[in-house]
């Protein structure tokens, strides 16, 4: 098994760093690896000891359902580990460093999806900047960017994630939250990437410095790169599960994310993939890099997920020149989203003045602060409606990228001059068999009590149960034979009451899954 990183260098224009070996075998014993651990996404309730210091953390279990944190801390019991942070928003999961023989062993718990190396990952690296121009910012009538009155539409209900080296203060950048997931005591900015990337996104227009696409956007930097720009995939992970939290949790917010950073050409991460993919269901709007490889990277994980085509709400993007030519740097292929400035990009600096900076890493905090300006104007649209408008309005250019697509440039200039129509909306292919689950009521400490619901796929492809949202206090999923259900199929799903404590419950339970929502009662008390 190898270990590999993601880091900032190589998307702000040095060499990627390839797989690293995980540290050499020392007196006999094999070393540690790091590894994230997926867990199932229906998990049964267990016993959480909310003793542990940990639970006072947001970086570590804060911020965590229990179900999550009570089959982690079961996990770090019953194999004599601990956990470096867990996630339970996005994906249910945790990282650690384990032996070959813990990593044996985890594999065998039902509870456990799968296990997977722990990647380094790398950031791929006023005046107004050519870019804010050459995108439209400038011409907008929401964006407004450049006429020094800071005066941009609607931008105190988005918030963006920078997702980076965190982002130091400077007079001319909005940070309204800081958040560290590298653990090195530095709340700001010790290496200048996330900076410069949170001054193209939203950089003040206020006559003083440069000005951001979104002129003045809230920056939430959260922080998963250390000083030489670099860190592991499960701070990433970390950074989309917060994300996804949020926006779950505040819907009049909207919100976008900027990962300036990347892997090795082809590199997989299935826990990051289903994190950010999760994020976007919940409502996040997100940017990726290209990268700097300058080779096709459509099979690494994050950029994968982005579509030329499609609007799935995450966007890969591509470098080009101030005369619109791709950088010859940048990646390219077929899930490239856009192409926006990444060469000689001016823009804030950790230590409170201008910078300048190339990469692809440039490019993509262009298209998240277009995103933010979207969301503005267009505070219903979804992540996946933001995507398609910025792709309707982006302009072709004459000149072409490495694999001889038309070059089409980032545009916000008429950005609320088209609507973008709302997805369909989709008929559920689950049929609720148990519309009601009475749990009856029972003493304190007496045998726990379960009940079953069944549902049948109506639908005329497979079926995947996910979930189940609104479950109240004190009732859990236990087991779910809801897993790939082919049409016309049944499966079941069994709830259970604990009875530790006092309790009384009676609401409606939705199922979670691609295309399902069914709805069921469920009731119950503790005396």
């Amino acid at each position: 098994m190898t270990k590999q990183k993601i880091s900032l260098q190589a998307f702000a224009l040095t060499a990627l760093v390839a797989a690293l070996p995980f540290s050499a075998v020392a007196q006999g014993k094999p070393a540690p690896q790091r590894v994230i651990v997926q867990l199932q996404s229906i998990l049964p309730q267990v016993a959480v000891d909310r003793a542990d210091a940990r639970m006072n953390s947001p970086q570590q279990f804060g911020r965590m359902r229990a179900e999550v944190v009570g089959h982690v801390q079961r996990l770090e019991r019953a194999h004599g580990f601990q956990s470096r942070r867990g996630f339970g928003h996005a994906v249910n999961g945790f990282a650690a460093e384990l032996t070959p023989d813990q990593i044996a062993k985890l594999k065998q718990d039902p509870a456990v999806k799968l296990v997977e190396p722990d990647v380094v990952v790398k950031a791929i690296a006023q005046t107004l900047p050519y870019g804010i121009q050459t995108a439209g910012a400038t011409t907008s009538p929401a964006a407004r960017a450049g006429d020094g009155l800071d005066n941009a539409t609607g931008l105190s209900n988005v918030r963006v994630f920078v997702i980076d080296t965190g982002v130091s203060a400077h007079p001319d950048l909005n940070v309204v939250e800081r958040l560290n997931y590298v653990g090195d005591g530095i709340e700001g900015d010790c290496n200048g990437h996330g900076t410069h990337v949170a001054g193209t996104i939203g950089a003040k227009d206020d006559t003083n410095y440069v000005v951001g696409m979104a002129p003045g956007v809230g920056i939430s930097a959260l922080k998963v790169l250390d000083c030489a720009g670099s860190g592991y995939a499960s701070s990433l992970i970390a950074a989309f599960d917060y994300a996804a939290s949020q926006a779950a949790a505040n819907p009049s917010v909207k919100y976008v994310a900027n990962a300036s950073v990347g892997f090795p050409t082809g590199t997989q991460i299935s826990t990051l993939d289903t994190s950010v993919k999760n994020a976007v269901a919940a409502g996040v709007v997100v940017a990726v890099a290209a990268g700097n490889s300058g080779d096709n990277t459509c099979s690494t994980t994050m950029v994968q997920l982005s579509s030329a085509t499609e609007g799935r709400g995450v966007m890969a993007v591509s470098a080009v020149d101030s005369a619109g030519r791709e950088a010859s740097f940048s990646s390219f292929g077929p899930c490239v989203a856009s192409w926006a400035p990444g060469v000689s990009v001016t823009s804030t600096s950790n230590a409170g003045a201008l910078a300048s900076m190339s990469g692809t890493s440039m490019a993509a905090p262009h298209v998240a602060g277009a995103a933010a300006v979207v969301r503005a104007v267009n505070p219903t649209y979804t992540p996946a409606q933001v995507d398609t408008e910025l792709k309707t309005l982006a302009k072709p250019l004459t000149t072409v990228s490495k694999d001889g697509r038309s070059i089409k440039h980032l545009d916000i200039s008429k950005v609320g001059a088209t609507v973008v129509a709302p997805e369909p909306v989709l008929t559920s292919v689950v049929r609720v068999d148990t519309p009601a689950l009475d749990f009856g009521t029972v003493k304190t400490r007496s045998s726990v009590v379960r009940r079953q619901a069944w549902f049948t796929n109506i639908g005329t492809a497979n079926m995947t149960l996910t979930g189940m949202s609104g479950l109240p206090t004190g009732l859990a999923v236990i087991t779910s034979t809801c897993n790939r259900v082919a049409p016309g199929a049944s499966c079941a799903v069994t709830l259970e009451m604990a009875t530790t404590k006092r309790n009384s419950f009676s609401t409606t339970v939705t199922t979670v899954g691609a295309n399902t929502n069914g709805k069921f009662t469920v009731k119950g008390t503790v005396q």
